[in-house]
């Protein structure tokens, strides 16, 4: 266990034991969905990947500004589509950066 001046981190990290292999499936998202519901929702959806990606970026300006280091939004919005892809296919939660979440 590593302690002292400016060690920062985990404690202790304890083995979960077995993960069930079922529950981390690859699925099609949207299946079974008819395609009213999906237009139904596609203007929620649009509108809440622009604040997601947008809230991302004013917190990654933010922390680069204060740490001086460069920071590429384009990266970004590849990164977060990435995760988001992989997130879908996996049953997942969606993914985005927020104040909350990085001031932590």
């Amino acid at each position: 266990r590593r302690s002292g001046a400016g060690w920062q981190g985990v404690a202790e990290v304890r083995d979960s034991g077995e993960i069930d292999a079922a529950s981390l499936q690859f699925i099609m998202p949207g299946d079974g969905v008819d395609s009213s519901t999906v237009s139904k929702l596609w203007t929620a959806a649009v509108i809440i990947a622009v604040v997601g990606f947008l809230e991302t970026v004013a917190v990654g300006g933010k922390f680069a500004m204060a740490a001086r280091y460069e920071y590429e939004p384009n990266q970004e919005l590849l990164a977060l589509g990435i995760a988001n892809l992989a997130s879908a296919v996996m049953s997942g939660y969606p993914v985005t950066g927020s104040f909350s979440r990085t001031a932590v």
